[in-house]
């Protein structure tokens, strides 16, 4: 039995699903600073990141690596310090979780 997939309409697929939940991501940054500035007095301006095909590229979907979706989670920008590697791990972890 012969599958055909149409790696395009994957690809466009995995597009949205991704973009998806960095809205997600995003809302709930934006909700959070909106907090601090009533608390606080003070906001840091939270950007929306798509995906883009360049960056959707670098993802095998024949071959996947745990490492390339690793590289796509960095350290938050809003985090004032830096990660231990066992630290962005743990991020790493928990946004495969999610």
């Amino acid at each position: 039995m012969d599958i055909n997939i149409d790696n395009s309409q994957v690809q466009n697929q995995v597009q949205k699903m991704i973009n998806a939940n960095r809205y997600k991501v995003y809302q709930y940054d934006d909700k959070i600073q909106k907090s601090k500035e009533e608390l606080l007095g003070s906001r840091q301006e939270i950007k929306f990141n798509k995906c883009d095909k360049e960056e959707l590229n670098k993802l095998s979907f024949a071959n996947p690596k745990a490492t390339a979706m690793n590289e796509m989670v960095q350290t938050p920008s809003n985090f004032k310090g830096t990660l231990k590697n066992y630290q962005l791990k743990g991020l790493r972890w928990l946004d495969n979780l999610y």
